[in-house]
């Protein structure tokens, strides 16, 4: 387990590659908070180490995005960039975090188109930047345009459930239900226990209005994420934001009896009362 190994102080042979792939593990099973925490440290022993190409900084920009942290992340994705282009960033000063958002983000924005157009051709592109400037584009809403990045990143790394996951999420986002399912289940295929992909299964299904398929989603959710703690940290790993997706879409079944009992225990009742996950 990757936990006893950090405990051990088996961190890798930069002495941050454990932190860093337990951010990433819990990112991807929906413990994001912790998953932050994980890679937060991973990437400041990197850093401190000289990690080359701003090591693990994409995960924790991401995880920053994921929690509502939108400026730490465009400020991460920027640092990100100036570590793997120092020669193409040389002129831009990272931004103080009390500047507006808006100014924050258009500067990240234009530095990665900048690196990005001076790669010639698509031979060239750095699937790596396609992936950032997808995130600094999702975090702007522009989710046509994210999801062409996701989808370019894609083309060279087709059998990646977290690209398959990260373009769902923007097909999802502009209206696009049905071909973000399609992702989902992709991602899914990839990773079978991939508990962030069964979540967004659950929310496409919820936003097409098949609501009992997003509830045993959910659920299905929840029982991975036992699994996944099972010799961990415990019960107390569960994700607040599935009880509460469960909760929403029991409501919307008329279910509001199961709907008190969607807190953090037993999911027993759950099968007893007809949904399979």
């Amino acid at each position: 387990m990757l936990e006893a190994a950090i405990q051990q102080k088996d961190l890798g042979e930069g002495g941050y590659e454990a932190w860093i792939l337990l951010g990433e593990v819990r990112g991807m099973n929906e413990r994001e908070e912790l998953g932050m925490c994980a890679l937060r440290e991973g990437v400041r022993i990197a850093t401190a180490k000289g990690g080359a190409g701003g090591v693990g900084m994409l995960w924790l920009a991401i995880a920053y995005r994921n929690q509502g942290f939108d400026k730490a992340s465009q400020l991460v994705l920027l640092e990100w960039l100036k570590r793997r282009y120092p020669d193409q960033t040389t002129s831009i000063t990272a931004p103080s975090i009390s500047k507006r958002s808006s100014e924050i983000h258009e500067l990240v924005r234009d530095a990665f188109f900048a690196v990005v157009h001076s790669q010639k051709s698509i031979e060239e592109q750095d699937t790596e930047l396609q992936i950032g400037l997808g995130v600094v584009l999702y975090i702007n809403g522009e989710f046509p345009k994210a999801a062409h990045c996701f989808s370019l990143a894609l083309s060279t790394r087709p059998d990646d459930p977290v690209l398959w996951n990260r373009y769902g999420g923007c097909l999802s986002n502009g209206e696009k239900h049905e071909e973000s399912l399609a992702a989902f289940r992709e991602a899914l295929r990839l990773r079978p226990q991939y508990t962030r992909a069964i979540y967004n299964i659950g929310v496409a299904c919820f936003n097409i209005g098949a609501m009992k398929e997003a509830v045993q989603h959910f659920l299905k959710g929840l029982a991975q994420q036992d699994e996944d703690v099972v010799g961990s940290e415990g019960g107390t790993n569960r994700s607040e934001q599935l009880w509460s997706a469960l909760r929403r879409a029991l409501i919307s079944m008329d279910r509001r009896d199961l709907a008190d009992e969607a807190r953090d225990g037993n999911l027993q009742i759950f099968r007893i009362s007809g949904f399979e996950f």
